[in-house]
């Protein structure tokens, strides 16, 4: 078996303390967060009246009551009904975004305006901002520095 030269093996203590730091923090921050959350996910707090509570293992009733309450509660019901509706304007939107997109690609008739009339907003903006922002410090602040 060959011996490990010793310059070898300082690098190699320089890369296991190197990298000691961040694997511990993941395991300590990640692993460990994450496997006590599944284990509360089968336990349930009860309050006693001296302001302490007991944690009491419940097994699945927890994941019973987040799928009963999912298709059952009026307020997530609603939840699922918005969601279907944005689910609807995105199916709608994203073809007919590709499509537009495509019809200015292809430089047909008005592409031009409609390149300009989309790229409006992200002009005005700025400039807007960049008119406030002269304003204020030609006008404004010297105005509140006399004062002040």
């Amino acid at each position: 078996m060959k011996r490990v030269s010793e310059r070898k093996r300082g690098d190699l203590i320089f890369y296991a303390l190197c990298i000691a730091y961040p694997v511990i923090q993941f395991c300590i921050f990640y692993i460990g967060v994450n496997f006590n959350s599944i284990l509360l996910s089968f336990k349930e707090y009860t309050y006693n009246d001296d302001g302490t509570f007991n944690l009491a293992f419940v097994g699945f009733l927890n994941f019973k009551n987040v799928f009963v309450d999912l298709f059952t509660n009026e307020t997530l019901i609603t939840c699922w009904e918005n969601t279907l509706f944005v689910l609807l304007i995105i199916a709608i939107s994203s073809p007919l975004a590709l499509l537009f997109a495509y019809y200015i690609y292809q430089k047909r008739f008005l592409s031009r305006f409609f390149r300009i009339m989309l790229y409006l907003p992200m002009v005005i903006s700025p400039l807007v901002i960049t008119i406030m922002f002269k304003y204020s410090v030609e006008e404004a602040l010297p105005v509140i520095m006399g004062k002040w």
